[in-house]
Parts: C-alpha cells; structure tokens; sequence
C-alpha cells in the first residue's frame, strides 16, 4: 500500500514540475470507454470482519473473482477544477441482493446502470496529471430489479496534449433504495476531446 501512496506522489510532483504556473484550463467535451471491475466479495466480507482484518489478511478480491464490463462516458468542465461526467455501464453478474444467496457465477445476466457524477479535481486540465475525488448519483437496472445508489470515491487523471484523456477510477457505492448493494467499482479508461478547440 505504501508503493501505491508513493506511486501517486510522484505522479503530482511530476505533474506539478510540467505545468505552465497561474494557467488554468477548463475541460471541454470528452467521450469515452472504459473498462469496469464491480467487486462484491471484499464488501460483503467487511460487513462480516473488519477493514483492519482483510487487509492483515490480504483477503481484498482479486480481479478474477470481480465481475467485469465496459461503460461510456461523457466528460465536459464545469469550471477550472470540476467535471462533471455521464456514464452509461453494462455487465455480466449475479446481483447479491439484499438478504439473498450468495452470487452465482451460473446465473449471471446483463446489469445496465447509468450514473452522473462531479469530479473535484485537486488540479485544472492545464496540469499533466490531477487526482480528484467524485461524488454522484446512479440507477442499474438487473432481472427486473431497479435500484439506486450513490457513488463516492477516488480517481487520477492523465491530460495528453488536450486530445487524450486516461480515468483510473475507484468508488465505494452505497446503497439508495432497498434492492441495491454496497460494493466496490473500478474504471480504466480513455476519452478523447471532441468538438472545436475554444
């Protein structure tokens, strides 16, 4: 975990080191795919432990016991340091119910969910790099069941030439209405500007 931290540091230092001072930018139109991770199992065995005992542990899902997908996505600014960002998403699971079995790889069917979310950027798009954080609000749709939740989490941004954006994005969703289950997202992705630059 301390590799990670360090990881992130050096990104910001380096972004900080390219950037052209007092220049802000604001986003314009980006569209993009990413692909998805929805990680239930490191949730699920929280609510049965501690956060302190799947990390002694190294109980944390690994990737191949996540259920994978891939989302679109439309980015555009709001101001210098905030986005806001459209997703549409779709995936192959078995939703875990509130009070229900545990997931069953056999009867997994498409889950489509969209959700709108803001993205407080610790930089503008003036910087090479900028880590933000997320906040929003979402709908998926499984078997016949709608649900609600509210996404919070974490993300790092990668500004190439103003044509290529790179997403590594992670957020802890918490249920809204009685259907929907905590758990965990992933999204790496690539967006690229479209329309007139300004």
């Amino acid at each position: 975990m301390k590799k990670f931290y360090i990881l992130i540091s050096a990104f910001c230092l380096f972004a900080a080191a390219q950037a052209q001072p007092g220049k802000a930018k604001k986003k314009g139109q980006v569209v993009g795919v990413s692909f998805t991770m929805h990680d239930f199992g490191t949730v699920s065995d929280f609510q049965k432990s501690s956060l302190s005992a799947i990390l002694e542990s190294g109980s944390w899902a690994k990737s191949r016991n996540m259920n994978p997908g891939f989302a679109l996505s439309y980015a555009k600014g709001i101001f210098d340091n905030l986005d806001v960002m459209v997703r549409l998403g779709m995936t192959s699971l078995d939703y875990p119910r509130p009070g229900n079995r545990v997931p069953n790889a056999s009867t997994a069917k498409t889950m489509l969910e969209s959700d709108v979310s803001l993205q407080a950027k610790l930089l503008s798009d003036a910087y090479l790099v900028s880590p933000y954080i997320s906040l929003g609000a979402g709908v998926s749709a499984w078997n016949g069941y709608f649900s609600a939740y509210a996404p919070v989490g974490l993300g790092l941004q990668v500004n190439l030439f103003d044509e290529v954006y790179l997403n590594f994005q992670s957020q802890y969703r918490f249920p809204v209405s009685g259907n929907a289950s905590s758990h965990i997202f992933y999204g790496i992705g690539m967006g690229s500007a479209i329309g007139r630059k300004k």
